[in-house]
């Protein structure tokens, strides 16, 4: 499995991409991502879920700095996520924890 922890944003005037600070910690077939407005005002992206986690990262767009965020309540793996409200709604994908896949060796 491949895991990347390497973030980026495009600039949509230069049409060129900047390397943001790494998230983290690597997250394998990453569930969910989307840019979120907190009701302190500040505003950022979230990283969640990935292979085997179940948990949260917030960049701060302002600050550059990752922090950790509330947990998934399960790992949650090849999700879904689409704005909503200056946040976004997270949707479907697997579980090992709930026993949604299956891990056969090679």
């Amino acid at each position: 499995m491949h895991k990347y922890h390497v973030f980026v944003k495009l600039c949509r005037t230069t049409e060129e991409w900047t390397r943001l600070p790494d998230m983290p910690a690597s997250r394998g077939q990453i569930s969910f991502a989307g840019y979120a407005e907190h009701s302190d005002g500040r505003r950022g992206v979230v990283t969640a879920g990935g292979a085997g986690d179940a948990s949260t990262d917030f960049l701060d767009l302002d600050t550059l700095v990752w922090e950790p965020r509330a947990f998934l309540p399960h790992d949650l793996m090849d999700g879904a996520s689409v704005p909503y409200r200056g946040s976004f709604l997270a949707a479907g994908g697997f579980s090992a924890d709930q026993g949604g896949f299956q891990v056969r060796p090679n």
